[in-house]
């Protein structure tokens, strides 16, 4: 909620996303809302941040960055209404008839009079930590020469032309970076960001975008200077650390999760398995189940979100057709809330490409969209799977949208052999490591059932509670009915069919008898499934055909003789 200092009639408001600093509404400085709009409570009420925008009634916030270099100014301020920033500054707010923006020397800060805006009070910083009012008193008064003499000895010099500023640059020692627009240049570029890309994010900075030609590229030049003089002598960029006390502080982040426990917001969660074992068919369920608002299985609840599906794998007929499916037998075929899930199908959107950042930007503008599904890896990636820079990328792009808050699902398929568990997972082993959470699907030969595994979760531990299972059911709807009901099983040892058991005891058979390229025949394998369970041949030879898929082991030249990889 909005501190009640922020509720008058005249102070006005802008929209931001989760955990962003970036306005994303046009003209918002002209088009600022009251305090009671209610388009502006609903959005901080579904988690939205806000921005205080400087100037109306007044209003003129002093934006400290640096605490300690500003320790001297603090100790010249007047009491006043004080929010300790995500970041580990301060907001200072006064009422005051002065009225020019400034950018303070040394990285202060800045007085943001008009047309800036700052972060408000109860918002979420890029790092998870809580903008919180630490002075709850009035928002203090002074008068424009009061507010002149607070900052006269920490005001970096006025320039009336292009030429004088770059002079003045050119002089200045590269430590100082007391620009915003220079700092957020150089943390880019840090960020091994593209001049392209580089130019396309500041846009977010309005005197970036109002100045000249000459001073965006005289800023980029200068940056992009200084960082390689940093890199050629060894020392770092500055970096922003914060301390763990200071963190608790702010408040412990909570954990929220779009499907509880396995897609978290503002996460990455991969869904791995081999073909065939319906892992497309579970993700869009969920992705009906986001948008409906509905607990999915009865069991794992849900927050209620916009979703985009991009399909790279299976095509409009297929699509649309399960969709249908999967509405009637489950959601009593109510298609009015799938408003709210886009289909995107093969358009050409590479996730290891910089391009990708701006498709994905224009469906956030387009859909309003809050979870996108990605079927599947391999095919939105330009470059190798197994190659750890090419997958890196595609973190790196996806990330800055998951710090807005945004959640994504990727669908990936598992390797021929050896595809048990996170290991499992095709190509570089990054794409375990950039996830939060790997749920593993696996499917039986006998029936229509899929087990879930969660191989990751970096917010809770692993172990066999974890592990659940889906399957179709038939019985509803009767055989040949094109209506798809998902219906959810609790996975323990007496829950197993006969055939996983079976397939289970043969391996270990296999793995305690048998080193690698050691041989067995097929009679001892039924004589060793006879005596530990009862299984029969038939069922013993299925186990067999599913490790030759496994690659657990091959055939050899001789019938009935198998080799241990």
């Amino acid at each position: 909620m909005l501190p009640n200092q922020l509720k008058k009639g005249e102070f006005r408001f802008v929209l931001l996303k989760s955990k962003s600093k970036v306005p994303f509404e046009n003209e918002w400085q002209k088009n600022g809302h009251r305090f009671d709009d209610p388009k502006l409570l609903k959005h901080i009420e579904e988690g939205g941040n806000y921005g205080v925008i400087g100037g109306y009634g007044n209003l003129r916030i002093l934006d400290i960055d640096d605490k300690i270099k500003a320790e001297k100014l603090l100790e010249k301020l007047p009491k006043t209404f004080k929010v300790i920033t995500g970041g580990g500054g301060y907001h200072n707010y006064f009422i005051s008839d002065y009225d020019k923006n400034h950018v303070l020397v040394d990285g202060i800060g800045e007085l943001r009079s008009n047309n800036y805006q700052v972060v408000g009070a109860g918002s979420m910083h890029p790092n998870g930590i809580s903008y919180k009012v630490i002075e709850d008193i009035d928002i203090a008064s002074i008068s424009s020469d009061v507010m002149k003499a607070l900052l006269k000895d920490f005001l970096r010099p006025e320039y009336t032309n292009l030429n004088q500023f770059k002079d003045t640059l050119d002089r200045q020692k590269d430590d100082s970076r007391s620009a915003k627009e220079y700092r957020e240049c150089i943390k880019l570029i840090y960020n091994n960001k593209t001049k392209e890309e580089i130019f396309n994010e500041m846009k977010a900075f309005k005197k970036w975008t109002e100045a000249p030609e000459q001073y965006r590229e005289l800023t980029y030049n200068k940056a992009l200077s200084y960082v390689e003089t940093k890199k050629r002598i060894g020392e770092d960029v500055e970096l922003e650390l914060i301390t763990v006390k200071h963190a608790i502080e702010n408040g412990v982040p909570e954990i929220k999760y779009i499907i509880d426990p396995f897609v978290r917001e503002g996460g990455l969660t991969i869904i791995g398995g081999e073909p065939g074992c319906k892992k497309s068919m579970l993700a869009q369920y969920l992705s009906i189940c986001i948008a409906k608002g509905k607990i999915a299985f009865d069991k794992f609840k849900i927050q209620q979100r916009k979703v985009c599906y991009l399909d790279f794998e299976n095509g409009y007929i297929v699509m649309v057709n399960r969709f249908n499916s999967l509405l009637h037998g489950n959601f009593t075929g109510n298609k009015e809330f799938m408003e709210d899930v886009t289909l995107s199908v093969f358009n050409d959107i590479k996730l290891d490409n910089s391009n990708s950042k701006i498709s994905i930007r224009k469906i956030i503008d387009q859909t309003n969209a809050d979870v996108f599904i990605i079927d599947s890896l391999v095919r939105c990636m330009e470059g190798e799977e197994d190659k750890a820079t090419d997958v890196r990328k595609v973190f790196d792009n996806l990330k800055d949208f998951m710090a807005e808050g945004k959640t994504f699902v990727i669908l990936h398929h598992t390797r021929k052999e050896n595809n048990r568990g996170m290991s499992g997972l095709r190509g570089s082993s990054d794409l375990g490591g950039m996830a939060e959470i790997v749920l593993m699907l696996s499917s039986t030969k006998e029936g229509n059932f899929t087990y879930c595994t969660m191989a990751k979760h970096r917010h809770l531990g692993i172990d066999n509670s974890n592990k659940w299972g889906f399957m179709i059911d038939d019985e509803l709807f009767g055989e040949g009915s094109n209506y798809i009901k998902l219906k959810y099983f609790d996975v323990s040892p007496e829950d197993k069919t006969k055939f996983d058991a079976c397939l289970e005891e043969l391996e270990q058979w296999i793995d305690e008898n048998y080193s690698c390229n050691e041989i067995f025949k097929t009679d001892a394998a039924n004589k060793a499934m006879d005596k530990l369970g009862g299984y029969n041949r038939v069922m013993v030879a299925d186990c067999i055909k599913k490790h030759l898929t496994n690659s657990i082991i091959k055939k050899t030249e001789k019938r009935g003789f198998y080799e241990v990889q």
